[in-house]
């Protein structure tokens, strides 16, 4: 079975093709405008239930719950199936390993938090300090 290599919490994380396969199916896919799809992604994962190492975006689509991993991921994997560019970011945030995206939206990049709720920022916060981008 094909591996894939993804980064979460500063620790690599395996996910099976099985996995990557299921994501791409149970993402929803959206109608409208780049912003208007961004906003229903980041709504859907916005209503996702925060639970500490459920770290595998398969959670968020199949049970609705997921750490920050978790939901920065399926944010990816949504903006992905719905054509939005889009980046995976992790981090520190308030002295805590953390994990948000970037999305472009038009011609212009933003930071966005679909934990945390930051919602279409053009400027780092303060507290945050990013490790990598993917």
């Amino acid at each position: 079975m094909v591996e894939i290599k993804i980064y979460q919490h500063a620790d690599l994380v395996k996910l099976t093709y099985a996995d990557a396969s299921y994501n791409r199916a149970h993402a929803p896919k959206y109608k409208g405008k780049a912003k208007t799809k961004v906003r229903k992604i980041y709504n859907y994962c916005m209503a996702t239930r925060y639970k500490i190492h459920v770290k595998s975006a398969k959670d968020v689509f199949q049970y609705r719950q997921g750490d920050c991993a978790a939901i920065s991921e399926a944010f990816y994997v949504m903006c992905k199936k719905n054509k939005i560019p889009v980046r995976y970011v992790i981090g520190w945030c308030d002295g805590e390993c953390h994990a948000w995206n970037r999305v472009k939206i038009g011609k212009k990049w933003y930071w966005i938090d679909a934990t945390l709720g930051d919602w279409l920022s053009r400027e780092l916060y303060e507290d945050r300090t990013v490790l990598e981008i993917w």
